[in-house]
This record gives structure tokens, C-alpha cells and sequence, in this order.
């Protein structure tokens, strides 16, 4: 039981580390502007995290089986105190997970309005397209100059 009281303890730290990670993210996301390289840092580091968490997962279903117990422990104070403390944890990590997915979403909105008020002006005629390529008024010319 040891072994699996150990697990408990690692994967509560992960949890833990993840809550950190997300709250990092839904600052990010409720910014004006986006740094794509911290929020890259972010992602890597949220999806380090789920891996441990996915280990620790597989190891603590070894445990069970080999010690013949299952979550929530019931019975087990020590192995029942851990398994509430991550099931709260979860909780609150998924609340901070759905509000980073509408604030991603509200970014992506504000994104394509941007692109709609640039697409009506001049100055977004002038623009290079997903593509690379440029984007001149109203049709697709290369203009070859040399210097």
C-alpha cells in the first residue's frame, strides 16, 4: 500500500503543478495580446504534465489491482484522505480548463473581426494572405522589381 500511497502523493503534485500551469494560461489568454512563445511555453508545459499524470494514472491501476482496492478507498483513511484531495483538485482543474477554452475561443473571435475590419480597408487590400502570398485590391498580381 505503500507504493500506491506514494503514487497518490505524485500525481496530487502533478495536479497541483497543472493548477499553476492553467491559471498561467487563462492569464495569458485574457490579455489584449497574445505572446505566442510564452503561451507555446505553457501548452509544452501543460502537455508535460498530463503525460506524468497519465503515468501515474497507469501505475496507481497496477496498485489497485495488485492490492485488490479501488478509488475512493472507502475504508482506507490514509488512501481515501489522498483520492479527495485529487478529486477536488480535478475539479477546480477542470473549471480553469473550460475557461481556457472560452477565453481561446474569444481570442479566435476577436482574431476574425480584426481580419474583417482589415479586409474592408485599404490598408488590409495590401496584406499578404495565408498563403504568403500578397493580396493587392482586388486581384492576385506579382510585381517582379529589382533594385
Amino acid at each position: 500500500m505503500e507504493n500506491l500511497v506514494t503514487i497518490l502523493e505524485k500525481m496530487h503534485g502533478a495536479l497541483c503543478e497543472l493548477e499553476v500551469t492553467l491559471r498561467d494560461e487563462n492569464t495569458q489568454l485574457s490579455g489584449s495580446q497574445i505572446d505566442p512563445v510564452s503561451l507555446q511555453v505553457v501548452t509544452d508545459k501543460k502537455s508535460s504534465l498530463l503525460a506524468a499524470l497519465a503515468h501515474y494514472d497507469a501505475r496507481r491501476q497496477e496498485e489497485e489491482t495488485a492490492h485488490r482496492v479501488r478509488a475512493p478507498y472507502d475504508g482506507i483513511s490514509e488512501l481515501s484522505m489522498h483520492w479527495q484531495q485529487i478529486h477536488r483538485l480535478t475539479m477546480t482543474l477542470s473549471e480553469l480548463n473550460q475557461r481556457s477554452g472560452l477565453l481561446l475561443e474569444k481570442q479566435q473571435e476577436n482574431v476574425k473581426q480584426l481580419q474583417s475590419v482589415m479586409n474592408k480597408t485599404r490598408v488590409g487590400q495590401m496584406v499578404y494572405g495565408s498563403d504568403g502570398q500578397s493580396r493587392n485590391g482586388t486581384g492576385n498580381r506579382s510585381l517582379n522589381i529589382n533594385v
